[in-house]
């Protein structure tokens, strides 16, 4: 076993475990097995297994917003930075199919037992819709909320074996409905104006 090993490198290596057994299917104890340490070892870097893996969900997100930025760093106008999002959602398909798989299992646990997301997960998704409402240049969370679940219906239509996969014709319809309602509403504030 190694002496010291970080945070980090148990997060990203319980990665598989969670997508092998699922979130339910496993515990602190088969965690720390497969990750080559003790339980006493993993409960000092987190107290239990939800944490453990907010921590891993918190990761996603923060990792997933850098990415998106720097592949999406030359893009001006909205077309551009929806359409490329959904270009890099297509390029990552196979991670985001297994992250919602495992937060769907996540969430269906918490249900049972009553509990919900901790403090810090929820804060982490508000400052990512902020994020996406700066980078979208779109100041109406309905139109996030809408552009979130364009993405995430996708990933759920193909892993429900319904899909196509065209995340580049999907992005442009929905640019179009975004732009054709932004400009009816800048047209109702103009007549009542």
């Amino acid at each position: 076993m190694p002496t010291t090993i970080s945070r980090e490198d148990l997060l990203d290596k319980s990665f598989p475990l969670f997508i092998k057994h699922g979130y339910s299917g496993i515990s602190m104890s088969q965690l720390a097995e497969g990750l080559g340490v003790s339980t006493e070892t993993l409960e000092r870097y987190f107290p239990n297994k939800k944490a453990l893996f907010e921590q891993l969900l918190e990761g996603f997100v923060k990792r997933d917003m850098v990415m998106v930025a720097q592949d999406l760093k030359d893009a001006k106008t909205m077309l551009e930075h929806i359409e490329g999002a959904f270009y890099f959602l297509s390029r990552h398909q196979e991670n985001y199919f297994k992250q919602a798989l495992i937060f769907a299992d996540f969430k269906r646990q918490l249900l049972n037992e009553g509990d919900d997301l901790s403090d810090s997960l929820k804060q982490v998704y508000a400052n990512f819709d902020r994020s996406l409402s700066q980078f979208f240049g779109v100041e109406d969370p309905q139109l996030i909320d809408l552009i979130l679940c364009m993405s995430d219906g996708l990933i759920w239509q193909q892993i429900y074996g319904l899909g196509h996969g065209d995340y580049e014709g999907n992005a442009k319809l929905l640019t179009k409905m975004i732009t054709a309602y932004l400009n009816s509403l800048q047209m109702v504030i103009r007549l009542i104006s």
